[in-house]
């Protein structure tokens, strides 16, 4: 999980105007949900981007708070004491991992109750919170997509990809949610990418949000030295997730 205020986007992008960093107790700030269609889809990329950097790390310093540590809050959400227990790698970015192995045991699951509290604080906190979710089911990500204001939906740019992410919006809406606020985002696109962008669009329609063009040596560069490339307006990749951004900021605040 990660929440952050989008930084300055460049002027070949569409820009709205945005609040400050913090939401406020008449204006609670909005849950993005992004989840994977299937394993390497790409969504902890758009996830950490959107976010306003790259927030799922897996160098992050030693002692990093996890979710499990948070346990307390699931009695008690406090937006204040959430923001003073979370990570902040980059100036205006706040991060929550999932810990990889703990004494050389993956750490567990968190509660889904945990995930509802610290969902709760989030909102209150900030403008905006995003959530990396897998594409398996479960309920802790019921519990996240219960929150969710918009989901997007990755997949790759191959048929399973673009299956698998209308799957996902087929679910978001049979669950009575507003089909208007998920949105499909396919990655890897490329000229010989095993399904030409021309019929993701065709299968998808009003429903696909974002191509995202396949840098992917730029990207992992950037995830191993840990640094942003929201730098890069040269980036074809870059451009298309500020927009998508400013597409997610676009949509009204939930009521208190």
């Amino acid at each position: 999980m990660s929440a952050s205020s989008w930084p300055h986007a460049p002027d070949t992008t569409p820009v709205i105007v945005r609040p400050g960093p913090l939401a406020t107790m008449d204006r609670p700030g909005r849950v993005v949900a992004v989840r994977g269609a299937h394993g390497g889809a790409g969504a902890t990329t758009v996830a950490a981007h959107l976010a306003g950097g790259l927030a799922h790390r897996l160098d992050l310093a030693p002692g990093v708070q996890t979710w499990t540590d948070l346990a307390s809050l699931a009695s008690d959400p406090d937006g204040q004491a959430l923001a003073e227990a979370l990570t902040q790698p980059w100036p205006g970015l706040w991060v929550l991992p999932l810990a990889g192995l703990v004494d050389g045991r993956a750490e567990p699951a968190p509660d889904p109750g945990l995930v509802r509290a610290v969902l709760a604080a989030g909102r209150r906190a900030w403008q905006v919170v995003v959530v990396d979710l897998p594409p398996a089911a479960g309920p802790q990500v019921d519990a996240a997509l219960e929150a969710a204001d918009v989901l997007l939906a990755v997949g790759r740019c191959h048929t399973a990809g673009v299956r698998g992410a209308r799957a996902a919006l087929d679910w978001w809406e049979a669950a009575g949610r507003d089909s208007q606020a998920a949105g499909a985002v396919i990655t890897g696109v490329r000229s010989r990418a095993p399904l030409a962008p021309r019929e993701a669009r065709a299968a998808l329609g009003e429903r696909l949000w974002a191509l995202v063009p396949d840098e992917a040596a730029e990207f992992a560069a950037a995830a191993e030295d840990g640094m942003l490339l929201l730098d890069r307006p040269d980036l074809s990749a870059v451009q298309t997730l500020i927009a998508l951004a400013n597409r997610v900021m676009s949509f009204p605040q939930q009521d208190a």
